[in-house]
């Protein structure tokens, strides 16, 4: 599971409020995100790995972490004869020959169209003549006696959700028994948390119909809402590796009784799109004993109160958010500085 904590919420100034004298200014704009500082924690599945029947003396490893291994691969030799992977939804647990029938038949078919050694429109569940010519032609080609029997041992089963490799757990000179773990991958994310990181809130504050984006450094992943879809849990995971190996984030790990986590500081989220609202100093509010807010426009030599609602502006210390009609105009600076006649019409 994949959690996001949120810190404290920010905005994105478009632009600022501007003096037209020194007791007046402009009611600027700003765009705002709901942009705040996440946490984020993924928990992790099972570690895949890679195993071969294979017995001899491993004499080379083609194979190194961080490398993505496709079915086919070559990843070491054992005895001077490369093991290929076998990167299929089962492993292989006969020896198959003519006339055997199974899913481990149509895996074996499957592999072997891969390295083009059978056509496509050959491959199925019965080991007839044209897997057999297949078989004895990957046996030439690997340097193994030529019977027509395909062997779990000429192979090293990797699961199609292997991922990246993470471990190699061989070398040249290292002996193999009956079965060896040669390769562990990269763990899957099995599910997604998205919380708040340092109190600042609940993650109910960040939903939006618009959908939303994490940025990690100058990357952003776009999700559309919390918590993401198991696909977009793939693309934020690959993200947050991403980010941590720039540096962008800070990765942490620990082990609890339901698997391994992984916690990642440093991201962002923020609505995909803004929110525009007028933008003026603290000072041009009004607040009368009632609870009304007002600004107090000014023009053609004259003052008037302008009923307001207030938004406290986080991104920015000492100014407050108001309704966005009131862009561009003009408004007191500071209301203190009001006829208390003026500042009474503000109902």
């Amino acid at each position: 599971m994949l959690a996001v904590g949120v810190v404290g919420a920010k905005t994105v100034q478009q632009s600022s409020t501007a003096g037209a004298t020194s007791g007046v200014v402009t009611v600027g704009s700003r765009q705002l995100d709901g942009r705040q500082a996440v946490t984020v924690t993924a928990h992790l599945g099972r570690v895949p790995e890679a195993a071969a029947e294979a017995q001899g003396t491993i004499t080379a490893v083609n194979v190194a972490p961080g490398d993505s291994v496709s079915n086919g691969m070559s990843l070491l030799a054992v005895n001077g004869h490369a093991l290929l992977a076998f990167s299929q939804s089962l492993p292989l647990f006969r020896d198959l020959a003519v006339d055997d029938t199974g899913d481990d038949v149509s895996a074996l078919s499957s592999f072997l169209v891969t390295l083009h050694l059978l056509d496509e429109n050959a491959a199925d569940n019965h080991f007839g003549p044209q897997l057999y010519a297949a078989v004895t032609d990957f046996q030439r080609r690997f340097g193994y006696e030529v019977d027509g029997v395909f062997r779990p041992s000429y192979v090293v089963f990797v699961p199609t959700d292997f991922g990246e490799v993470t471990e190699v757990d061989a070398y040249v000179g290292q002996r193999l028994g009956e079965q060896s773990t040669l390769l562990k991958g990269t763990p899957r994310v099995t599910s997604l948390d998205i919380q708040p990181s340092g109190g600042s809130g609940p993650p109910s504050a960040l939903q939006s119909e618009s959908g939303l984006v994490v940025a990690i450094g100058d990357e952003s992943t776009e999700i559309s809402a919390l918590p993401p879809t198991k696909q977009e849990i793939g693309n934020l995971w690959t993200a947050l590796l991403a980010g941590a190996g720039r540096g962008d984030l800070k990765r942490t790990s620990s082990t609890t009784d339901a698997g391994t986590e992984a916690q990642f500081d440093g991201a962002h989220v923020a609505r995909r799109e803004t929110t525009t609202m007028g933008s003026v100093p603290a000072s041009s509010i009004f607040t009368a004993s009632d609870g009304q807010s007002c600004v107090i426009q000014t023009g053609s030599g004259s003052r008037s109160a302008r009923t307001v609602k207030v938004t406290a502006d986080d991104g920015e210390i000492g100014q407050a958010l108001i309704d966005p009609s009131l862009i561009g105009t003009i408004v007191v600076r500071d209301v203190s500085k009001v006829d208390i006649k003026v500042l009474a019409t503000c109902k």
